[in-house]
């Protein structure tokens, strides 16, 4: 396995250099795609230890806690990424992700506002673009505001421009919608002509719909 000859390597540069942060970074990310939350959480608080104010550290960081369910401790690492480097956009939106989970939609929507002007314009952004949309769109459903729901679902096909290029982040939205609401999540798939690329779900939740 490739991680696993990565974590080889990078265990004895860590050993030659324990001052070197950027190793013991990258130890905590090959522990990370391994699955291994709990010695990557202690690895990226080592390189903390060397470079306290690295907001990429410590955005992995919370990203590893998150993936505990840890979502306090990983809150906390974001923020202090945005009090050190408050133009990064991947900081704001990783912010708002924590607060998803942490049920605090209104918090995790001003988060995302934060992130999206930092975005550059550009083809290379359009996929966290949508992504994020959908993010804010889902919040939206939390808060039962489904029109301004609706309206921010369009936000992201418009940001999309091509969906079918971007079906995986339409997918998962629709998953986690038609957990709440079946019906809408039908009614996005017809009004957004994705059911050429959705046919399965749409399949599914029309048997859901039909068979209650």
């Amino acid at each position: 396995d490739r991680y696993e000859e990565a974590l080889g390597s990078l265990e004895r540069a860590v050993q030659i250099d324990p001052t070197d942060a950027e190793a013991w970074l990258w130890r905590s990310v090959a522990l990370e795609a391994l699955k291994k939350h709990e010695e990557a959480l202690a690895s990226f608080d080592r390189a903390l230890e060397i470079e306290p104010d690295a907001s990429g550290t410590l955005q992995h960081r919370g990203q590893a806690l998150v993936n505990l369910g840890r979502y306090d401790e990983a809150l906390g690492s974001f923020e202090r990424a945005v009090q050190i480097e408050p133009t990064d956009a991947s900081a704001w939106f990783l912010r708002g992700v924590a607060l998803v989970a942490m049920k605090k939609h209104e918090e995790a929507l001003a988060s995302f506002d934060r992130g999206l002007p930092l975005l550059p314009h550009d083809p290379s952004a359009a996929s966290v673009r949508v992504w994020v949309q959908l993010m804010k769109f889902l919040a939206q459903v939390n808060l039962n505001r489904i029109e301004i729901a609706k309206h921010q679902w369009q936000e992201a096909l418009k940001s999309a421009k091509q969906p079918q290029d971007h079906i995986a982040p339409f997918l998962m939205a629709l998953l986690v919608l038609a957990q709440k609401d079946p019906k809408l999540a039908r009614e996005l798939i017809t009004a957004s002509q994705l059911e050429d690329w959705l046919f399965p779900l749409a399949r599914a939740l029309d048997y859901l719909l039909t068979s209650d």
